[in-house]
């Protein structure tokens, strides 16, 4: 009796035991289901929350774009317009440079017509100041260089004395110049005379400067007419001492014909007249050279500055 009252106690304390778990399992769904609630109504909540802050930002970005945007095209236009302005104010600049230099031109122009007029002035004032007198004396006594180079131009190319006055004067006067005096036969004659000096002057220096030289002389006849030349030979050059006429063809009158001509050089080539034609070469070369001028020059202060004993 005993072991079944122990029996029915133990068995109604595990039945006690098993709804006092059940119970409390029961309080436990019920705990664990009001969190579950609480916790889905948070989440709602800040989703909710999150819907609402995502929607304020949307809003105040696509705000922000608007104001963007709208800043954007303006600054699209303003740009277009400095663009559209920079293009005309080229153009303008431009077109401004292009009137300015045509002014230049045209003024540039104006300006050559006028130098080219000036010019033709110029060249008929040169035209009448060479169809002027040319004067042909230095000190109104020696005759120049060039009236000078002129006679002798003639001479050598055998124009007769008597024409070289007027052949020099009409030559002038084709070139449109008129020469102030032109010498006249006796004085053509004279330089003729003088080149016949300097000749045998320019022949005597050759025989004192060379000690060998050739003694020559040629004789022929021209309608009936006896001529002899005579000449000295030396290594470089050939000089003539004179061609004349002569009364007859004999050994005689060659012989006379040459003693004569030395005689006459020997003459020339005293000390005097050697001395005399040294002076001369030596001015024509100073009025020549500039350097030989101012090397004589500087000989001279030298001189002059050497104390005298």
């Amino acid at each position: 009796m005993r072991q079944k009252h122990l029996q029915m106690q133990r068995s109604k304390y595990l039945a006690i035991k098993t709804l006092r778990a059940r119970q409390k399992n029961k309080g436990t769904i019920r705990i664990l289901n009001q969190k579950v609630k609480r916790k889905e109504k948070q989440i709602s909540n800040l989703k909710n929350l999150l819907k609402s802050h995502e929607a304020e930002t949307i809003a105040k970005l696509k705000k922000q774009y608007k104001v963007k945007a709208r800043s954007h095209m303006r600054l699209k236009k303003s740009l277009t317009h400095m663009r559209r302005e920079d293009k005309s104010k080229a153009v303008d600049d431009v077109e401004q440079r292009c009137c300015e230099l045509e002014e230049r031109i045209n003024s540039m122009d104006s300006e050559i017509h006028d130098l080219q007029v000036e010019n033709l002035l110029l060249g008929e004032k040169i035209q009448d100041l060479e169809s002027e007198k040319k004067l042909t004396k230095t000190d109104a006594k020696s005759y120049s260089n060039e009236m000078r180079l002129m006679v002798y131009d003639a001479i050598s190319n055998q124009v007769p004395t008597a024409n070289i006055h007027n052949l020099i004067k009409k030559f002038g006067l084709r070139f449109k110049i008129s020469l102030s005096d032109v010498p006249k036969r006796a004085t053509v004659e004279a330089m003729t005379r003088e080149l016949g000096a300097i000749s045998d002057l320019q022949t005597a220096e050759a025989l004192l400067v060379n000690s060998h030289c050739t003694l020559g002389f040629d004789a022929t006849t021209q309608e009936g007419i006896h001529l002899n030349s005579i000449h000295f030979t030396t290594k470089e050059n050939c000089y003539v001492v004179a061609v004349d006429e002569l009364p007859g063809g004999t050994a005689e009158d060659y012989q006379i014909h040459i003693c004569d001509s030395i005689s006459n050089l020997a003459k020339i080539g005293n000390v005097d007249a050697y001395s005399w034609y040294c002076g001369f070469l030596e001015q024509e070369m100073l009025k020549r050279s500039p350097e030989c001028l101012r090397r004589k020059e500087r000989e001279e202060g030298v001189h002059k500055a050497q104390p005298t004993s």
